[in-house]
């Protein structure tokens, strides 16, 4: 008799023709990983803050990318310092050093300096200067060069 669990306890599918364990399809886990789930999230914020407000604000489309990219990272480290004292499900770091790159320098700011989150680590003080040098570089040069 063949064991129906893998020894990870994963259900085995054995099609008809084959009886053996080597030729057994595992069942694989369709969950998105934290990575993907964290930046669809972030990135369905951010999309929804700008088309209201390329429709409801006049101002550069910059400084709109700028506030809504602000407000997305500010809630993303709010969140996830929020599951870091539950213990819940967290937001993966390459999502919030993402997003703070893209345009949420300001929000990132934010959630280090005055929800004290991510202080500890090196590559966020790196990241968050960085991104501080990118943007204001980019922003002087697309609105007053």
């Amino acid at each position: 008799m063949i064991d129906p669990m893998t020894s990870q306890g994963e259900p085995i599918f054995m099609s008809a023709s084959s009886g053996t364990h080597n030729q057994a399809k595992v069942k694989r886990d369709r969950r998105r990983s934290p990575v993907v789930s964290g930046t669809i999230a972030i990135a369905a914020g951010w999309g929804m803050l700008l088309l209201f407000g390329l429709f409801r604000i006049d101002l550069p489309l910059y400084v709109l990318w700028l506030i809504v990219g602000t407000i997305a990272t500010a809630f993303a480290f709010t969140y996830d310092k929020f599951q870091a004292k539950r213990r819940g499900n967290r937001i993966p770091e390459v999502v919030l050093l993402g997003a703070s790159l893209a345009g949420g320098v300001l929000g990132g700011w934010f959630g280090m300096l005055a929800i004290r989150h991510k202080t500890l680590h090196r590559r966020f003080w790196v990241v968050q200067w960085l991104s501080t040098a990118l943007h204001a570089g980019l922003g002087w040069f697309l609105l007053i060069a």
